[in-house]
């Protein structure tokens, strides 16, 4: 199995950012190597799919923990119609590189049951659209926050700010 690639630091591009006022600029972050039985990533790790048919264990991690004040933005290039259902979010001081994608379970509240620290926030998308993006910053005091594409501020996710957190 190779190692994860992953940027040291997420770099601001050389990308205009006039072209793309509603995002900050970013480096790519793959997600790491380990995900959920329901997920197909790309070679180059920088696309997730759900299995068709398959509506549950959908995780994936980033191959690293965010940084405060970083921000990872993920956009929305399918979706499935015959599936009514979101997506969900969640943060943990578990490292991936710890767990095997049988310690998933299905329903994403069990993992509340294990010993590393979880936040497990359903439906942070109830009904996403084709194109829709959602950005995930962890502010200066280490509070998660949830932009929609619009910037419009969906939500807030309040974890302790000591840990050290992996999307």
């Amino acid at each position: 199995m190779v190692p994860p690639v992953c940027p040291a630091h997420s770099q601001p591009s050389s990308t205009n950012p006039a072209t793309h006022p509603h995002v900050d600029i970013i480096d790519p972050m793959p997600f790491h190597q380990l995900h959920g039985h329901s997920v197909m990533l790309s070679g180059d790790r920088l696309v997730a799919r759900r299995s068709p048919d398959d509506y549950c264990n959908g995780y994936v991690f980033t191959c690293r923990p965010l940084h405060l004040g970083e921000r990872l933005v993920t956009a929305v290039s399918a979706v499935e119609r015959d599936y009514v259902g979101g997506l969900a979010f969640g943060m943990t001081s578990c490292d991936p590189n710890c767990l095997r994608s049988t310690d998933l379970p299905d329903d994403a509240d069990l993992l509340l049951d294990r010993p590393e620290y979880w936040v497990v926030h359903k439906d942070v998308c109830a009904q996403p659209d084709l194109g829709d993006e959602l950005s995930f910053s962890l502010t200066s005091s280490g509070d998660p926050t949830l932009l929609s594409s619009l910037s419009i501020r969906c939500g807030t996710i309040t974890t302790e700010s000591s840990i050290n957190t992996c999307a």
